[in-house]
């Protein structure tokens, strides 16, 4: 950092030079092979993202729990004429969401959570050591039109926040920002 150490100084001055966290384990989040892009239809419930979530093998068995998972969703031309669901799913699509938020009325598509929203509004997953977890996410997309247009992108390292078991909110994931994935109608 440029700082000296000032051998005269009495206790001697600390210095701070490269630093680092050390974690008990290390989440990664990718889209899966089969994440969908490119040209759409209007549904009631599209798939508009496969993620993998993985936790590396460690000697610890140590779960990485993920806290907060955000994600934006850019549109053009997409105006809703009734409340829009987005939804997440874990392990594969089913009855029941793991999680899901609503959509106005008159809106587009943004971001799920802003940053003055409490984190804790997503409830918590664990990944196991050595596990890779499939996480869909499903957007209600009936209003899109013709040649409307729609991206999902993970665009921030603060957009998953995760645990190790002792360091509560870790944002570092290495695999971020994931670059968007866009549809068109």
């Amino acid at each position: 950092t440029g700082n000296l150490l000032n051998y005269s100084a009495t206790p001697d001055a600390p210095v701070i030079a490269n630093q680092m966290a050390i974690f008990r384990t290390k989440l990664g989040v990718r889209y899966a092979p089969d994440s969908p892009s490119g040209t759409a239809s209007a549904q009631g419930e599209q798939t508009i993202a496969h993620l993998l979530f993985s936790n590396s093998t460690n000697p610890g068995a140590y779960d990485a729990t993920v806290k907060r998972f955000n994600f934006q969703l850019i549109q053009n031309g997409i105006v809703n004429t009734a409340p829009r669901k987005v939804k997440v799913y874990l392990g594969s699509i089913g009855a029941t969401p793991y999680f899901e938020y609503t959509f106005n009325v008159g809106s587009g598509f943004g971001r799920v959570w802003t940053d003055d929203v409490v984190v804790n509004q997503f409830p918590d997953f664990v990944v196991s050591s050595g596990e890779t977890r499939d996480v869909y996410v499903t957007l209600d997309t009936t209003d899109a039109g013709t040649n409307d247009n729609l991206s999902f992108s993970v665009p921030q390292q603060r957009d998953i926040m995760w645990s190790d078991g002792v360091s509560e909110y870790i944002t570092g994931v290495d695999d971020l920002p994931l670059s968007a994935k866009t549809f068109v109608y």
